[in-house]
């Protein structure tokens, strides 16, 4: 968005007509605004809208505030808005209200979209606080903010045993916080994670898990897990199944270009092991 200035169509044409055709400033934030839960700077009023519009979970607590309007007034000379939106916050208007006022005063949405957004803010507003954490949790596993899903899941397994909360549920969040875990290469943390998981569930693709992660320390730890929940066997196709991803992942596009470049000579290959360790160290930042 940040280098889209003037007239920018985002759609296609249908009936001699423009659709999804906006109109875009040419203000651009000399100081931009860093959004924690992205990692990423924002940096015109498009992207500001498209943040909002898009990332609703991540927008409904804590993302309205005083440096938002500061932003809004200084960097995007939008002063009016700034001001409106201030006197909505000092007046104790909800969160969720004023990014839906922000998103009608923009005029990016058509008011079907709009409507389709209140629907959904709704719907969350509905869930209980365990459930719209889960919920935000699952959304950054899915955006693969895995250290922010982690650090929602944990706040769900911090929260005083309640009736209300059924087995399901609980084992649901033990399982996706291993997950995101293992996702980040913390196999010991994601194994504990996963065993919690099957204390709840008793589910055998948990068991598989399990399984394949003790492969990559100590097996034996495994068998006295087996021992602890009286489970005589596992499925003999297991272990077939692991080789075969184990194959696959040493045949992955990223080892077949690590091989490449052990092929060059010392100088080309030291300055492609350096930019490929940068890659990696970002990708994996982001990914915390």
């Amino acid at each position: 968005w940040r280098y889209i200035q003037g007239i920018a169509a985002v759609g296609g044409t249908q009936g001699g007509e423009f659709m999804g055709l906006i109109l875009c400033e040419d203000i651009i934030a000399d100081k931009p605004y860093y959004v924690e839960e992205l990692d990423i700077n924002i940096y015109s009023i498009e992207e500001l809208g498209y943040i909002l519009y898009e990332h609703p979970l991540l927008v409904m607590e804590d993302f309205i505030s005083t440096a938002l309007f500061d932003f809004i007034k200084t960097e995007l000379k939008k002063e009016s808005l700034a001001i409106s939106i201030e006197k909505m916050y000092a007046e104790k208007i909800s969160d969720e209200n004023i990014i839906i006022y922000i998103l009608e005063t923009l005029d990016f949405y058509k008011s079907s979209e709009i409507s389709r957004y209140k629907n959904l803010i709704t719907n969350y507003r509905k869930l209980k606080r365990v459930e719209f954490l889960k919920a935000k949790a699952d959304y950054m596993f899915g955006i693969k903010r895995y250290g922010k899903a982690i650090r929602f899941y944990s706040i769900i397994c911090k929260q005083p045993p309640d009736r209300n909360i059924a087995d399901k549920f609980q084992g649901k969040i033990w399982h996706n916080m291993g997950s995101a875990y293992a996702n980040l290469f913390l196999y010991e943390k994601a194994l504990e994670a996963y065993k919690k998981s099957f204390e709840y569930l008793k589910d055998n693709d948990i068991l598989k898990k399990i399984y394949f992660l003790s492969k990559l320390g100590e097996d034996e730890v495994f068998t006295e897990f087996l021992d602890d929940n009286g489970i005589e066997s596992i499925d003999a196709s297991w272990d077939e199944e692991y080789n075969e991803t184990l194959k696959k992942a040493l045949a992955s596009q990223r080892i077949d270009y690590l091989d490449s470049i052990m092929k060059k000579d010392s100088y080309e290959k030291r300055l492609l092991i350096n930019e490929l360790a940068a890659a990696w160290k970002q990708e994996y930042r982001n990914m915390l």
